[in-house]
């Protein structure tokens, strides 16, 4: 048998949510900078990232009261023996699909309404109405396969076996895969918008590089699918099921992506505060030790947070209430 997982679930479950938190903030701060209220998917941004601390809670909870991580111990024959270890990890695992399912479905809502608050238009309105509808769908229907695996619900985490419950590789599969698809439509969605918008090619494709960061999401997504339906099919074989040990990678890989999606959230308001650092005394200072980058140190010069332009604006998401900013709009009559 190899190492098990436990400093590796310590390491990841600190590095990751401490990540999120500090570009939380920063999205946060990048609003004050403008002086413009939290909208929706500021408050949204926040709630999934509470979510996705309780969901790193509970990993580390189940890693250390219920042995998730380590392996199990097995007899004589190789049946693997269940002690009282085994309650703190069902309970633990009933907990995380819940809190997981909650988390993306938030994480997305988040990303949709910041689309609509930014790409303000008639048409695209409707199609982000439509994405959230289906987004609230999706996440109301696997929070809910989630609360109701099994009638009664304790029988989600009895040692007995039971046939009261649903298929939980395949339901729990299908709710990865399906998040995967939500994933892409979240990431082809504005590429449309951003190439009309009034703007240097240039610039047109930075925005589209800051929105296709959420392709990291993906990846992370695919890899955490192939790994747990690896997990589900070792756990088939009848002489070796080291759940506890089995079940880790896929774990691992979602507190990375439920993390890194609320990121990759907040990533394309950043710019306010990247150019409020750039003309920090400090950065003035760096900056102006290289003499190809003079200009910057002379763009620094009796500067102020007040001088962010329209493309701040746009990046921002800032709208007038019940007015479409131009723009974002670009030619929309």
């Amino acid at each position: 048998m190899g190492s098990d997982y436990k400093p590796t679930f310590l390491a990841v479950g600190i590095i990751f949510p401490i990540l999120a938190g500090i570009v939380v903030a920063l999205r946060f701060k990048a609003r004050r900078l403008v002086k413009q209220p939290l909208q929706t998917d500021d408050w949204l941004a926040l709630v999934a990232l509470i979510f996705a601390y309780g969901f790193t809670a509970i990993v580390l909870t189940g890693s250390r009261m219920g042995n998730l991580g380590g392996h199990m111990e097995f007899d004589e024959m190789g049946i693997p023996q269940i002690g009282p270890w085994y309650k703190y990890f069902a309970i633990t695992n009933y907990a995380m699909i819940i809190v997981w399912n909650a988390c993306v479905g938030i994480t997305k809502l988040s990303i949709a309404f910041l689309y609509k608050r930014i790409f303000g238009t008639r048409g695209f309105n409707m199609i982000s109405w439509a994405t959230i509808g289906l987004l609230v769908a999706w996440t109301i229907a696997f929070v809910l396969v989630g609360i109701f695996p099994c009638s009664p619900i304790s029988d989600g985490w009895t040692t007995e076996v039971t046939t009261n419950c649903i298929n939980a590789p395949a339901t729990y599969t299908a709710g990865v895969a399906s998040n995967i698809g939500l994933d892409i439509i979240i990431l082809v969605i504005p590429i449309h918008q951003v190439w009309k918008l009034h703007m240097p090619l240039r610039r047109k494709i930075g925005v589209a590089m800051i929105f296709a960061l959420g392709s990291f999401v993906i990846i992370t997504g695919i890899i955490r699918l192939v790994l747990l339906i690896n997990a589900f099919g070792a756990l088939e074989n009848p002489m070796w099921r080291d759940i506890t040990y089995e079940y880790s990678p896929p774990m691992l890989w979602t507190i990375v992506e439920l993390n890194l999606g609320v990121m990759c959230a907040c990533l394309p308001l950043m710019r306010p505060v990247w150019r409020a650092s750039m003309q920090s005394p400090w950065a003035t200072k760096l900056l102006s030790s290289f003499s190809s980058l003079r200009y910057s140190s002379k763009q620094s010069k009796g500067s102020s947070y007040q001088s962010f332009d329209k493309h701040d604006e746009m990046e921002m998401g800032i709208v007038n209430s019940g007015k479409t900013s131009p723009t974002a709009s670009g030619r929309t009559r």
